[in-house]
């Protein structure tokens, strides 16, 4: 699998990344080469501003193709507009990092939301984002790539340490879950009393409200 991550150097992007290396996949990273590499891995570098449309260009010259995109660094439509243009018909599919900003403030009625629950953002940061979305999918639709869209919450890893509720439910009583490295999001760990709970080596976590 030929894949393209446009960033790679973030907490999510190192963590795709990795597990792509792992499952033998060819990577190649476009970012301006700003942020410290943390992956010891056979990853290619393109360099070049995701602003400057020629430099990112470079990523299909020659007429090359990709398997994969990820977009982890798209913030607003003009951004999206100049993605959709370069890789239509250049990628078999094409991954959006939105946010969970997207939905707004309204308290979810259990842990898990689907996309039935109301994009309502407050912030520029969430409403351009669902802007981006509906972007993507109208080239979804138009057949011009097979288009995911995926809208993070609360990340983390081992090498931050500990994982806090606080700054994202603003209240107690929340749960983290912690993967395990190589196991699944099994593992309930509640929080102390100043809202954090440690990670071991290699564990991940999330946190629910």
């Amino acid at each position: 699998m030929n894949v393209l991550i446009i960033g790679g150097t973030g907490l999510i992007s190192t963590g795709i990344i990795k597990h792509l290396l792992r499952r033998g996949a060819s990577v190649t990273m476009f970012n301006r080469g700003q942020r410290e590499n943390r992956l010891d891995g056979p990853v290619q570098v393109v360099s070049g501003d995701r602003n400057d449309r020629a430099a990112m260009e470079q990523c299909v010259a020659g007429g090359k193709t990709w398997d994969v995109v990820i977009d982890m660094i798209c913030f607003d439509p003009k951004q999206a507009e100049a993605a959709i243009e370069i890789f239509a018909h250049k990628c078999r599919q094409f991954i959006f990092c939105s946010t969970v900003c997207t939905y707004g403030v309204k308290v979810p009625p259990g842990v898990i939301v689907d996309e039935s629950f109301p994009q309502e953002p407050i912030s520029t940061y969430g409403k351009n984002k669902v802007a981006c979305e509906k972007l993507f999918n109208a080239a979804h639709e138009r057949g011009e790539f097979a288009v995911t869209i995926v809208r993070p919450s609360c990340s983390t890893s081992s090498a931050r340490g500990s994982v806090s509720t606080k700054p994202h439910t603003g209240h107690s009583g929340s749960v983290i879950w912690v993967k395990h490295p190589g196991h699944t999001w099994t593992s309930a760990r509640t929080p102390g009393e100043d809202g954090h709970a440690e990670l071991e080596s290699g564990e991940s976590a999330i946190v629910s409200p």
